[in-house]
């Protein structure tokens, strides 16, 4: 018990010290769900072929040691995830992206945003759709939200077409 206490009574404390200015509302919310939306629409845009710096993009978005672990399990830095996305301009061909059913939580310097973004383009002559809900987890850094940590599911159908993928020749 006098642990318990003993741990409870700084985090009061210091909780108690925060400036009331600094108390996360509706603005923070929307902050949080324009970093994810304004990075899926320069995606969309870069793979459309507009003129766009889709890395400028993807380092607007990430912090530069954010972490990422795909719908099949795979933990890896966000450089990986960018080269992924950088390799994917002039091969990914039809790209439209959604982000739907958005919801967004803001604690202070830290917000958590999960959504369900819905993909749809061609990849070397293979039509391909996905429903993948994604968690972002973002910090404020200098004033800026960037996202620190992303993670994605993928339904049954996703899965099962990116099986039938790698079984053809």
């Amino acid at each position: 018990m006098k642990r318990m206490l003993a741990l409870l009574i700084p985090i009061a404390l210091i909780g108690g010290c925060a400036d009331e200015d600094s108390t996360p509302g509706p603005q923070d919310q929307a902050a949080v769900e324009k970093v994810v939306t304004h990075f899926h629409r320069a995606l969309e845009a870069a793979y459309a072929g507009k003129s766009i710096d889709l890395g400028a993009e993807i380092d607007r978005a990430f912090d530069p040691n954010a972490r990422y672990v795909t719908y099949w399990g795979q933990e890896e830095p966000v450089d990986t995830t960018r080269a992924r996305m950088l390799a994917g301009v002039g091969r990914v061909h039809e790209y439209t992206n959604a982000v739907e059913n958005i919801e967004s939580r803001v604690y202070g310097e830290g917000a958590v945003v999960s959504c369900i973004v819905r993909q749809e383009y061609e990849l070397n002559g293979h039509r391909i759709d996905e429903f993948l809900p994604t968690t972002y987890v973002l910090e404020r850094r200098d004033g800026a939200w960037k996202i620190v940590f992303a993670h994605r599911s993928a339904d049954f159908q996703t899965i099962q077409q990116q099986l039938e993928i790698t079984k053809q020749p």
